[in-house]
């Protein structure tokens, strides 16, 4: 071959890259994807089957699952259970109240207030409204997280009619009888001289007219 000559050019063949396997964690996760969409059938299949096979047990069981599932919600989260159960107006936020706003509540609007109010300090457990025609002076019971209970008594007043001495002297009769570590008087009004020295003699709680509105607006509670 003279150096006139040129070689023929070879036609390279490209190669191909060998096809990639997917990681194993891929493959794990569509594995977990296709677990995800089978136990909520077979879990729905299951029920079914029971129910079917037997009814009056299936219904006792839902039943004490419900039960049970209320009763934890009442631990962990009774102001909004208690929101929940509650068919009344809806009440003002923090920021929102004024005593106005309290007049306009009936009786019994009044006390559930009060015990909402109670259920938004991080100290308290579970509060309830009590009040009726034989209340013993308590409208609603506070249990607090440190075991104490504490028995709140409300007047929701006019601002020209004060609490009285006598109010103080029956709360201070009976609040110990009724299984409660303090007792604390709410009103929309005021209190008189002689009401206030002898709560302060017995540690009777006052929450006045304006401090139920610095309560009601993010203030401390009445027992804290």
């Amino acid at each position: 071959m003279t150096s006139t000559q040129r070689r023929p050019r070879t036609r390279r063949i490209p190669r191909r890259a060998p096809a990639r396997r997917r990681p194993a964690s891929s493959r794990r996760r569509r594995g977990l994807r296709r677990i995800h969409w089978a136990w909520p059938v077979t879990v729905v299949v299951v029920i079914l089957a029971a129910v079917r096979e037997w009814p009056v047990q299936s219904v006792l069981v839902a039943v004490l699952l419900a039960a049970a599932g209320i009763t934890w919600a009442a631990r962990r989260h009774p102001l909004r259970l208690a929101r929940f159960f509650h068919h009344g107006p809806r009440l003002p936020r923090p920021g929102e109240w004024t005593i106005r706003k309290f007049y306009a509540l009936a009786p019994g609007q009044f006390e559930q207030a009060i015990a909402d109010l109670a259920l938004r300090d991080p100290g308290v457990r579970r509060a309830t409204v009590e009040g009726g025609t034989d209340d013993k002076t308590m409208d609603v019971r506070v249990a607090l997280h440190n075991g104490q209970h504490v028995q709140v008594q409300c007047k929701r007043y006019a601002a020209t009619k004060a609490v009285d001495a006598n109010t103080v002297y029956a709360v201070n009769g009976t609040y110990r009888s009724n299984g409660c570590h303090l007792a604390v008087i709410v009103t929309t009004s005021r209190f008189t001289a002689s009401a206030q020295a002898f709560a302060a003699q017995e540690g009777v709680r006052l929450c006045d007219g304006p401090g139920l509105e610095r309560w009601a607006n993010g203030g401390p509670a009445p027992w804290s």
